[in-house]
């Protein structure tokens, strides 16, 4: 499963999101709204951080601000969120900009 956290500098929400999956053991990355924010607006999220799951069958999700019970989810091995429509362009879109998020753990960045 990937995890990917973007946030924001000075975000109590980012924070707390991040110190809830590094207790939990769930291992992220973590990427810039900065870099993306026109993408993510466009397609609704609308608080920090923004969160994506990529588990390792099923659906992407994902969710936006502090969701503990999406986190809750994740330690269970059930990740839940939304489903996002248009993944794959924003994926390729993130990916373009940040390629090192999708890196496979030990592939260089």
């Amino acid at each position: 499963m990937k995890v990917i956290v973007f946030s924001l500098p000075n975000c109590q929400p980012c924070r707390m999101t991040k110190e809830r999956l590094t207790a939990n053991g769930i291992e992220f990355v973590e990427g810039s709204i900065e870099k993306h924010r026109e993408l993510f607006r466009s397609m609704g999220f609308k608080s920090a951080p923004v969160v994506l799951v990529e588990p390792d069958t099923g659906m992407a999700v994902s969710w936006s601000g502090y969701q503990p019970e999406f986190i809750k989810a994740l330690v269970e091995g059930k990740p839940e969120g939304y489903g996002i429509t248009g993944y794959a362009r924003m994926r390729i879109s993130i990916e373009m900009r940040e390629p090192e998020l999708f890196a496979a753990p030990g592939e260089p960045k």
